[in-house]
């Protein structure tokens, strides 16, 4: 019985070294930087709140339509169109929809998208838009 709890004090002290290093820590604080009500089985964006500005298009993609995409010049850029009817202007790095922009070809913008995993990793894929 002994060896059991000694057993388990040590399994303790490897898996939480902060509480073990500080005998005053409690138990509790060890994962207070997760949120306790998040889902195990879904991601979530990477992206902060969005706030309207030169270089960040608060729209969400498939609410926007791609409308004219300019290469082969120093500073290349690409126009998006949203239900309203208002043009956005982007270039490579500015903000679509939470999605940093990473490159603009001939008819196509590629968007870079994040999401957080449950367990703090942080995944990226591509995501293209098109001429429409």
């Amino acid at each position: 019985m002994r060896t059991n709890i000694a057993l388990a004090a040590l399994v303790f002290a490897i898996a939480h070294p902060a509480v073990a290093a500080d005998p005053d820590a409690n138990a509790a604080s060890v994962g207070a930087g997760r949120d306790p009500f998040a889902s195990f089985g879904s991601d979530e964006p990477v992206s902060p709140a969005c706030e309207e500005r030169p270089g960040v298009v608060c729209h969400r993609l498939d609410e926007l339509v791609l409308r004219a995409v300019v290469t082969g010049t120093a500073s290349p850029r690409a126009m998006f169109e949203d239900k309203a009817g208002k043009s956005h202007l982007i270039r490579v790095g500015d903000t679509v929809g939470g999605m940093r922009v990473k490159a603009l070809r001939k008819d196509t913008v590629v968007l870079e998208e994040a999401f957080r995993r449950y367990d703090g990793y942080v995944i990226k894929r591509d995501v293209s838009a098109t001429l429409r």
